[in-house]
């Protein structure tokens, strides 16, 4: 949805001060300014449409497996669990579990697709518009990849020194 919406708002400039030739092509599709505009716009309305079910398929996936996990474990688990827990802590851990999976994991599944959409359209709709960034763009993704690398194995020696005081 971001991706786009930065893609109508780039069009929208293109518009005003014609510089690309991505968007000229565009334009040729479409036989006037608001055909084009209302393709961009439906396009807009279908990925947010296919974000939104893809969050709400997540959501429910995530509850049935939760529920048949939750359901197989308490069937099968022996007396001495239920002697050990009262059925009111059983049912606080399980109603807790299932508000996680039906509020949290929802919102976490937005945000993700939000800032997928952020962290690769932004940049390809500024490639775009300007192509000689790729020099750019590719320099600063082996930079990231480099310290990456470099980040990871300072990770782990921090972390196996500190295990070790």
């Amino acid at each position: 949805m971001e991706a786009s919406k930065t893609i109508i708002d780039f069009w929208l400039q293109d518009q005003a001060n014609p510089s690309s030739q991505f968007f000229a092509d565009l334009n040729n599709h479409f036989d006037s300014f608001s055909a084009t505009f209302k393709f961009l716009i439906f396009s807009n309305i279908a990925l947010t449409s296919i974000r939104s079910l893809f969050c709400c398929f997540c959501a429910l996936s995530s509850g049935k497996t939760l529920f048949d996990k939750f359901n197989s474990s308490l069937i099968f688990s022996k007396m001495k669990f239920y002697d050990r827990n009262s059925i009111g802590r059983i049912l606080n851990r399980i109603s807790d579990d299932i508000s996680m999976i039906d509020d949290s994991l929802p919102w976490s599944c937005h945000i993700f697709m939000e800032k997928l959409a952020y962290s690769l359209g932004y940049p390809l709709i500024v490639l775009i518009q300007f192509p000689y960034l790729v020099i750019f763009a590719g320099i600063s993704i082996g930079l990231v990849y480099l310290v990456q690398r470099i980040y990871r194995v300072a990770n782990r020696e921090v972390a196996r020194l500190h295990s070790v005081n």
